[in-house]
């Protein structure tokens, strides 16, 4: 197993972080990839979300916030039935990202001030980019979130156990990146269609 997520995990067992009692869900329907790691389950709680009330026309990357992402994740969680927003908003991500790389930290500083919001915000959406690629075995949001996983800073892969041990959503997000991340990545080697 990878030995980042181990430590990664065992410090959130030991700390007092409660990230399942959040609007933005950093590490909410992980139970597949807990048990694909063979971790420690988080304690349970039923998920009784209901979809924020959230206007989802118009996809586009500087129309993102944190109650419309939380609102495409609990479609996707909840098996909703308008999952189409799910697949547009994804799309308009994924090519405003893959567009928009050489310059992307460039941009989104031009739009979303302070650089802890912008960093929050794209960490969100590539949560909802690595659901999407599970839900639909679209594995162009993956290529999509692992360009920003490279940004260091969105994602501080090197310094993640003391990020961590902070206890914000943005370090919660990351390990969420990493889970999510990996387990996608050990599934490709077996068969892409096995994503669960």
């Amino acid at each position: 197993m990878n030995r980042l997520i181990q430590d990664c995990w065992q410090i959130i067992h030991q700390s007092n972080i409660k990230p399942q009692h959040s609007l933005y869900l950093p590490l909410e329907n992980l139970k597949t990839i807990i048990e694909h790691f063979h971790l420690q389950p988080l304690p349970s709680r039923p998920m009784d979300h209901k979809l924020p009330i959230v206007s989802l026309e118009k996809p586009a990357f500087f129309q993102l916030s944190h109650e419309k992402l939380a609102c495409l994740r609990l479609m996707i969680y909840q098996s909703h039935p308008h999952s189409s927003q799910v697949y547009e908003w994804a799309e308009k991500l994924i090519r405003f990202i893959e567009i928009n790389y050489a310059i992307f930290k460039k941009r989104i500083l031009g739009q979303w001030k302070p650089v802890h919001h912008a960093q929050l915000l794209c960490l969100h959406a590539s949560s909802f980019l690595l659901d999407y690629t599970i839900l639909n075995r679209d594995l162009r949001g993956l290529n999509s979130v692992l360009k920003l996983m490279d940004l260091k800073w969105i994602y501080q892969k090197k310094d993640l156990c003391s990020v961590l041990e902070t206890g914000t959503h943005s370090a919660l997000f990351q390990l969420r990146l990493l889970l999510v991340s990996e387990y996608i990545i050990d599934c490709m080697h077996f068969d892409v269609r096995g994503l669960s």
